[in-house]
């Protein structure tokens, strides 16, 4: 092989050196690590956590999630319940993600995996920060990775960002992570339903033998179906709201729609107040217990020996009642709860959406 052959050779491996070098330095860097842990220490101080923000973009703080004495809170609710198995979820879940790929360390290349600082109006990750764990404290959260099986990140105040082993969906709205449940009161416990509309009419379903009956139906008029009311006493039952707001000055500045009475058959009483406001739709309510007479409990004839009279039966009812009555209103007193609109229409029903045709006349 002659000298310039060689010379040629030479220099186009030499070429390929260093387009592969500059290849490098442009690109995101990869070195594949064994695994460590995305919040260091997180798993042995899991209880010490006292706070949890979710930041996005803009570092527009998202969700704010505070412990409390006895209960965490979402801040952006005026300290509402938030839900403590999810959020227990979401710290177990944290703790148990590894990074397991070192990427780049390169700031001009972050978007590219959407780890830059969420400072950024841009920014397509969250930051995730932790209260109570002292240094180690925040991440960025980034796009998915490995078909959508993992995800990047990248340590808050670090410059290497890496492969994480797990993608994390996180909820970045407030409501998503308050506890769901109003109220459950079955239908089946339900007597009546009374509904004052704010023109003056009035609803009244009572239940009959089979299904719930009308009170109060015009001169002429049946209803549409026998158990078309049967719904109303329905709304109560495993109630679960959307979002909540402070009760405040709402009650006085937004008209209500209706007032619903609902009274059940072991002596509950529940009052709430409707409203429709800005395409949304809410309930306000409390609840008292009601005596119950004792000859609900006289049955066919005298007690058996050793059984408690009705009168006692009527007082332990009572207490009962009592007791359920202060739950609901610990939980609920203070807060006004947006719901479904199906579960607002059967709380607003009118007369006209329950009758039918008019009843025919005697032959």
């Amino acid at each position: 092989m002659s000298t310039r052959m060689i010379t040629l050779i030479a220099g186009a491996i030499l070429a390929a050196v260093l387009a592969f070098v500059v290849a490098q330095n442009r690109a995101p860097s990869t070195q594949v690590v064994g695994e460590a842990p995305l919040f260091v220490g997180l798993d042995e101080r899991i209880n010490d956590v006292d706070k949890v923000t979710i930041t996005g973009a803009g570092d527009a703080v998202k969700v704010t999630l505070v412990r409390g004495d006895d209960a965490w809170t979402v801040a952006e609710r005026d300290g509402y319940r938030a839900d403590p198995a999810k959020l227990r979820k979401l710290l177990i879940d944290l703790a148990n993600t590894r990074l397991i790929e070192r990427k780049t360390a390169r700031p001009e290349n972050y978007p590219a995996l959407g780890v830059e600082d969420v400072s950024a109006e841009t920014a397509a990750g969250i930051k995730v920060s932790l209260g109570g764990l002292g240094d180690s404290d925040a991440v960025i959260l980034g796009n998915s990775a490995r078909n959508n099986a993992a995800m990047y990140a990248r340590r808050s105040g670090e410059e290497t960002s890496w492969v994480a082993d797990t993608r994390l969906r996180i909820d970045q709205k407030p409501e998503d992570w308050l506890i769901k449940d109003l109220i459950d009161v079955n239908a089946s416990r339900v007597k009546q339903v009374r509904i004052t509309h704010v023109d003056g009419e009035v609803v009244e379903a009572n239940r009959g033998d089979a299904n719930f009956e009308v009170a109060n139906l015009p001169e002429g008029k049946s209803l549409s179906s026998p158990g078309v009311a049967d719904a109303m006493a329905s709304v109560l039952d495993d109630l679960k709201f959307e979002d909540v707001v402070a009760l405040g000055d709402f009650l006085a500045e937004n008209e209500p729609a209706a007032k619903i009475v609902y009274q059940t058959s072991d002596g509950l009483q529940i009052d709430a107040t409707a409203s429709a406001a800005n395409g949304k739709f809410y309930l306000h309510l409390t609840t008292k217990p009601l005596r119950l007479d004792a000859l609900a409990f006289a049955g066919d004839g005298e007690a058996a020996e050793g059984e408690p009279s009705p009168e006692e039966k009527a007082a332990a009812m009572y207490e009962a009642m009592q007791a359920q009555s202060a739950e609901i209103n610990q939980r609920v007193n203070g807060w006004v709860y947006t719901i479904p609109l199906f579960k607002y229409e059967q709380l607003t029903r009118r007369i006209s959406d329950l009758v039918g045709e008019e009843a025919p006349g005697p032959n």
